[in-house]
């Protein structure tokens, strides 16, 4: 019975397995992207951190988004070195899940940035207070200092365009 809990992360991760890949389209400059996070959660038996790349307000880039993830039942999480594209302004949406006997929280951010051709990029996402709150920050490894971020009021959804269920940076459904 303890483990009817685990349906909904595993269907979560069978359908972020089926959604739509960013794949970066040849002629197009990118640059590399690398994420990790830390979270407080306690009682989980399972968490998954999962990111995903959108142009404007929450749309597809190439017909996808979706960059990685990476789930296991640690107090933190790495996306390995992926590629974004650069020279314009790019949604980056990271989304951290966890599952207790008692149910499952989310937290999820999107923020805006315009990567620089050249340039490597660490997100560092923290989830605090048991997924009740969450922040991310962005360095440019290349130049050592944390960038400036766009923050909007709006958090991506896992299918592109905005999540109705949730405020950035704090306990969505998605």
């Amino acid at each position: 019975m303890k483990y009817l809990i685990l349906i909904p992360i595993l269907i979560s991760i069978v359908a972020c397995a089926g959604a739509p890949k960013y794949l970066p389209k040849p002629g197009i400059e990118h640059t590399n992207l690398y994420i990790d996070s830390s979270n407080d959660s306690t009682g989980t038996t399972l968490r998954r951190l999962d990111a995903s790349v959108y142009k404007g307000k929450c749309e597809f880039i190439n017909g996808g988004a979706h960059l990685g993830f990476d789930t296991e039942n640690d107090s933190s999480h790495v996306i390995p070195s992926v590629l974004i594209p650069v020279g314009e302004e790019i949604t980056l949406k990271v989304l951290y899940q966890d599952a207790k006997i008692n149910g499952n929280r989310f937290c999820g951010v999107s923020v805006k940035f315009e990567p620089l051709k050249g340039h490597v990029y660490e997100g560092k996402l923290t989830v605090i207070d048991n997924a009740r709150k969450c922040s991310i920050i962005i360095n440019d490894i290349t130049q050592s200092k944390t960038i400036d971020l766009n923050v909007p009021d709006y958090t991506c959804g896992k299918w592109g365009g905005v999540n109705k269920f949730g405020v950035n940076m704090q306990p969505v459904q998605n």
